[in-house]
């Protein structure tokens, strides 16, 4: 996909059969941008005109920079930034309970 994204609709288009219905639509494109920015101005288009709130969120959350969610597993579990999410998510509850922990410690809090 990666590839594809940074070809130009040009490349796609040497690259296509130009009898290929693929192909011709790739050759009344733009040849001085890559597929990634016609894909971001289609998507763009396409909200303007028939707007999508998931869409538009997603859009607006990449564009203030909040990373989306990712998991891998591969034998172990592995979530990119989960101190940060739980402490977006529990921050307070766990604010709390080490609190009370430290009381106890002390000796302050009644049992």
């Amino acid at each position: 996909m990666r590839q594809v994204l940074d070809m130009t609709p040009e490349e796609i288009n040497d690259w296509l059969p130009a009898n290929n219905p693929l192909g011709k639509s790739y050759a009344d494109m733009p040849r001085n941008a890559t597929m990634k920015t016609l894909l971001v101005l289609r998507i763009i288009q396409s909200q303007m005109f028939d707007p999508n709130g998931v869409m538009t969120r997603e859009i607006f959350d990449r564009l203030e920079g909040r990373v989306p969610f990712r998991a891998e597993v591969d034998g172990k579990l592995t979530v990119e930034n989960l101190t940060g999410l739980l402490d977006r998510v529990y921050g307070d509850v766990i604010e709390a309970a080490v609190e009370d922990v430290r009381q106890l410690e002390d000796g302050k809090a009644e049992q």
